[in-house]
């Protein structure tokens, strides 16, 4: 069994992204996995990135996401990139030194050393329209 956080970025709940959701979630589930369900657009609007301390809300999705085996991050493509607001979830959760550190090499060089996310497995699931 297996806890997966996640991170769902769509405003459709008729979309062929939820339906993506749902069968995951429910196959999911069959065999003993866990999930931890976050829809970016049913939360509070995380503010956007600004260098600052993480508030509560972000803290919470942190711990969330120590607990987890597995995070998977599902969005459709919008002009060959996430949606705004999934880009602004990993913005905001997934910055240093929380998710990563970096090891100096010289001057401002270096090199990214996992910190909280070593040792998980991250999955990106990206759908986009074809074309009409």
């Amino acid at each position: 069994m297996k806890q997966i956080f996640l991170i769902y970025g769509h405003y459709n709940d008729k979309s062929f992204n939820a339906a993506i959701r749902d069968t995951f979630i429910e196959e999911s589930k069959k065999i003993g996995h866990e999930i931890d369900l976050v829809n970016v657009y049913d939360e509070k609007q995380i503010k956007f990135w600004d260098g600052g301390e993480p508030d509560e809300q972000i803290l919470d999705y942190r711990k969330r996401l120590e607990q987890a085996d597995i995070m998977m991050v599902m969005s459709p493509c919008h002009n060959y990139i996430m949606n705004s607001a999934t880009e602004n979830f990993i913005a905001n959760v997934f910055t240093p030194p929380w998710a990563f550190k970096y090891k100096k090499l010289f001057r401002n060089y270096g090199f990214p050393i996992p910190n909280m996310l070593k040792g998980k497995t991250a999955c990106l699931l990206y759908t986009s329209p074809s074309p009409r």
